[in-house]
């Protein structure tokens, strides 16, 4: 019977088991590298969105610099304010940002009027108060209340035609106010072009990611070929020894070791088992291991002079670098001096400005107290004008009363006269009747004569109280007109002087409003005072410092690196630690360089492959007798974990932003690939970092620091020093 070939037994055994691993790691692989490129792109989408905002803030406070410069000319004397605005609405007329020149800025005032647009220049002083996009949004409206609040400035979203003319699209803008001019500077980008860049990034990651499947499926079929090619190569190499140690052993037991083994079996392992001479199989071992250690050690001395060349050409090319600073200290003293200079000026019209916000200030308090004095006058006023109301109130009241007895006594007058006449009528008849009686009615005569003429007295006073009732009714009637007009004025006035109360009321409102925008304004100068001091203090104290560093550097200058133990690139304590070096990068970059100056750059990193370094380099050193000792210092005051809370978040971002900047080429994507394979065996662990940084904890970076970092801080750091 014929048995089975051990080769093919093992070809097809490696065969099966490299294609069952290939594809259960491909498909791994190929799920988690898309699970961390969805990610990946969200967390960039965020980032440039941020990067979007701060752009578009950053461009208009350019802006507001240079309309305070405009307008600092104009306080100057150097030109009119109607010359500085229009100066500086030309400039920022001409002014871009962005590579492609799309960015543009444009003002408004607080009365809603547009002040300069380089595009719709037809439009400029239109007022633009009702100006509203599709969605119904006050677009000037909405600048307004965001640039007029307590920060002066904001965001806003809406809708506006583009540069087109035709295309309507979203547009996110930043609007800031320069309160003296009460201009409000407004820029902005379109959502659709932000998406349109974005979308570029993500086609291009997106491509990558295609491409890196397409790799790995590739690699995936090379590999399976290779292996079945490596699997009968190795049955080959595994099975021939076999049978030339089998003939082997058989001419051993004839003594002859000469000649080469070549015999066939069908069982190679079975027959060779009983042929094989250990003493044989020791001296073959020694011989193949001493050889195989001579050449281990030709290659590490090979690498040893390779790394020793590095080092030595590394060494001379710092030196040659430190000189060249060397020589630039000078007139990095000389720019400091004439900042110096500048500050003194900026100083100077920060005092003037103090100066007249103190009188400012004083008139206001003077107008305040007089718009306080007119408020009690006009009150009084208004309470004498209604007594004077009320009073020619109860005199119309009285005249219609007395208007009203006149005519009754003209009634009573008229009814006096009718008597009078009938009397006199009576007193006629009775004349008429005595001289009828005769002698016997003489009397009676005599009497109705005396009667008739009071009668004809009374109708003659009667007659006399009729004209004074008459001329009396003229009078009254006169006076309650006159008295008519004198109430309406008197009403007239009391409502004028309502509207003047109403009228100081609300300029006592502005008054106070102006006192409290002095007082904040005074105390915000007073400030900025107290920093023009410090900074100028600073300024002096850099100056000062960059003129010892320039002669300094001239004297000696030098190179060191030191090196401390560190994780390893896949621990995972790695993230953490990374993240505590850029904390570690800003301390010694405020204490080594900025506050003590004793060294022109210094950072941290990490060096190595499986086996990681942490180095900290310092370069151009001006105190190389206290450079470690203040390295030490620094790292001895990293923050506590509250504090490295307050600014993880900055950190991780920037961390990640490096990441993705390394992987924005195909060559970067496969160094990421192979650095991946190399070091942990799998080809996407490098897309997984960005989600490990994201899960980094205060804590952890904190306890990567005091595991790793302030261990080294007593002393414990391997330097490497180089002096010019």
């Amino acid at each position: 019977m014929k048995s089975k070939s051990v080769k093919n037994s093992l070809t097809l055994m490696c065969l099966m088991i490299v294609l069952v691993s290939v594809m259960v790691i491909g498909g791994i692989s190929i799920s988690n590298i898309s699970t961390m490129t969805s990610t990946a792109n969200k967390n960039y989408e965020n980032a440039r969105l941020d990067g979007y905002n701060t752009e578009i803030k950053s461009q208009v406070q350019s802006v507001i610099a240079i309309l305070q410069a405009e307008y600092d000319k104009s306080q100057n004397g150097i030109l009119t304010e109607d010359e500085a605005k229009k100066e500086a609405a030309e400039i920022v007329r001409n002014m871009r940002y962005r590579d492609d020149g799309s960015g543009y800025f444009w003002i408004d005032d607080t009365d809603y009027n547009l002040v300069m647009h380089p595009i719709l220049a037809d439009q400029e002083g239109n007022n633009r108060y009702d100006l509203t996009d599709q969605n119904g949004i006050k677009i000037i409206q909405e600048i307004m209340k965001v640039s007029t609040g307590s920060d002066g400035g904001g965001f806003n979203e809406f809708y506006f035609t583009k540069a087109d003319g035709v295309t309507v699209a979203p547009k996110i803008a930043y609007s800031q106010i320069f309160t003296p001019w009460n201009w409000v500077v407004s820029t902005g980008n379109y959502v659709d072009d932000m998406e349109a860049e974005m979308n570029s990034s993500k086609n291009e990651v997106q491509a990558k990611y295609y491409t890196m499947i397409t790799v790995i499926i590739i690699i995936d079929l090379a590999f399976a070929v290779v292996v079945f090619i490596a699997s009968r190569i190795f049955g080959n190499t595994i099975c021939r020894p076999l049978i030339e140690i089998q003939n082997f052993a058989n001419r051993m037991s004839t003594g002859d070791l000469t000649t080469g083994v070549n015999v066939s079996s069908n069982n190679e392992l079975g027959k060779t088992a009983g042929a094989l001479d250990l003493a044989q199989q020791e001296v073959v071992g020694l011989i193949s291991n001493i050889d195989g250690v001579s050449s281990h050690l030709q290659s590490a001395v090979a690498d040893f002079k390779k790394n020793f060349d590095s080092m030595n050409e590394s060494i001379q090319n710092v030196s040659a670098a430190i000189n060249e600073i060397a020589q630039n200290s000078n007139s990095q003293a000389a720019s400091t001096s004439s900042a110096s200079e500048n500050i003194a000026e900026i100083a100077d019209g920060i005092a003037d400005t103090s100066s007249e916000m103190e009188s400012l200030d004083q008139n206001a308090q003077l107008m305040q107290d007089r718009s306080n004095k007119s408020m009690e006058t006009l009150h009084r006023l208004i309470d004498v004008n209604s007594t004077t109301k009320t009073d020619i109130d109860s005199m119309y009241n009285q005249t219609a009363q007395t208007n009203d007895s006149v005519n009754k006594i003209s009634q009573a007058a008229t009814l006096i006269s009718e008597i009078a006449s009938q009397t006199n009528l009576l007193s006629l008849n009775a004349s008429i009747e005595a001289a009828r009686a005769g002698e016997a009615g003489r009397g009676f005569a005599v009497v109705a004569e005396e009667i008739g003429g009071l009668a004809t007295q009374s109708a003659q006073t009667v007659s006399e109280i009729n004209n004074i009732i008459s001329e009396l009714s003229q009078n009254s009637e006169k006076s309650m007109e006159l008295m008519k007009k004198m109430s309406e004025a008197s009403d007239e006035q009391v409502a004028a002087l309502e509207s003047t109360q109403q009228m100081f009321e609300d300029l006592k409102g502005a008054l106070d409003s102006c006192m409290a925008s002095i007082q904040t304004i005074t105390g915000k100068i007073q400030n900025v005072n107290s920093q023009r001091e410090l900074v100028t203090e600073s300024i002096d104290t850099l100056t000062q410092l960059a003129t010892d560093n320039a002669s300094s550097t001239e004297e000696t200058s030098g190179y060191s690196i030191g090196f401390f133990n560190c994780p390893e690139r896949y621990d995972p304590d790695y993230v953490p630690f990374a993240i505590s070096l850029m904390y570690l990068d800003d301390i010694f970059f405020d204490q080594v360089r900025e506050k003590a100056g004793a060294v022109y750059s210094i950072g941290t990193g990490v060096l190595g492959g499986k086996q990681m370094l942490g180095a900290i380099s310092a370069y151009k050193i001006s105190d190389t007798e206290n450079i470690h000792s203040l390295i030490y210092k620094a790292i001895e005051s990293f923050p506590d974990e509250k504090q490295v809370e307050e600014k993880l978040e900055q950190y991780k971002n920037k961390y990640i932003t490096t990441l993705f900047d390394s992987s924005q080429s195909g060559t970067g994507v496969a160094a990421n690939i192979i650095t991946s394979l190399e070091y942990s065996g799998k080809p996407d662990t490098y897309l997984k970092r960005s989600f490990q940084v994201q899960n980094v904890s205060a804590r952890q970076v904190y306890s990567a620091y005091k595991k790793y970092i302030a261990p080294e801080s007593k002393n414990k750091i391997r330097w490497i020093t180089v002096t010019k």
